[in-house]
Formats: structure tokens, sequence, C-alpha cells
């Protein structure tokens, strides 16, 4: 039985604003990295233009495993939505990371395309 539908075109809301919300999700991200200590990575965002808002009382450690996995699991998640949305120099940035962060990624062929369009920019014509 359907209960519900959603449609997706050019016009709607999620669609406008995923930039602002990735943005957003960078931001709030920087904001975790130094509310636990993390100022290295959170160096890093702020490189790519992130701000953090006010810092949380975190209650509690993280381990540098934890954090380093969650560094990871971020820039996995989002390399492709910058890539897709033709900002390959964030891209580049985020996939330079992870391969430094964790160098198996080195033998990802994905990643690598997303390297070399970074050091040599594609043009699109129109």
């Amino acid at each position: 039985e359907l209960i519900g539908n959603v449609r997706i075109h050019p016009e709607t809301k999620t669609s406008n604003l995923e930039k602002v919300m990735r943005h957003e999700n960078g931001n709030a991200f920087m904001t975790l990295l130094l509310s636990v200590g993390d100022k290295v990575n959170a160096g890093f965002f702020r490189k790519l233009g992130f701000v953090n808002y006010k810092l949380y009382k975190i209650k509690g450690t993280f381990s540098k495993a934890r954090l380093k996995l969650a560094v990871l699991l971020y820039l996995k998640k989002n390399i492709w939505y910058y890539y897709n949305h033709n900002d390959f120099k964030t891209a580049f940035k985020m996939a330079k990371r992870l391969i430094l962060m964790e160098p198996k990624n080195i033998f990802n062929l994905n990643y690598l395309k997303i390297i070399k369009d970074g050091m040599f920019p594609i043009t699109l014509k129109k």
C-alpha cells in the first residue's frame, strides 16, 4: 500500500539546497573535531572553507582510531558529491587527504581518477 510519495526535480528544496546542506555538514563536522581536540583534521577542513560553530562540551574521549575512522568516512561520503558537482579542487583535496590517511586507497581507481582530474582539470564544453 502506498503511504507516501516524493518528487525530485530541479525546483525542489532538497535539490536546490544540497550545496548549503553539504557546507553546513562540513561546518558541524569541523566543530565536532575541534570539540574533541583534533586540531589537525579540523585545520584541513578549515582550509576547505568550513568554519566552526561554538564548540561542544564533550564528555569522555575519542580514541585516535575512532577519529581517523570518522574523518575517513566523512571524506568517502562527500568526495563524489564535490566531484559530480564540478568542484574538482575540493574533491581532489579530499581524495589526496583520504589516500594520505589510508594509503591502501591509492589502489582505488576511482580516487586516482579524482586525483588525476584535480591535477589536470577537465574543461566542460557547452
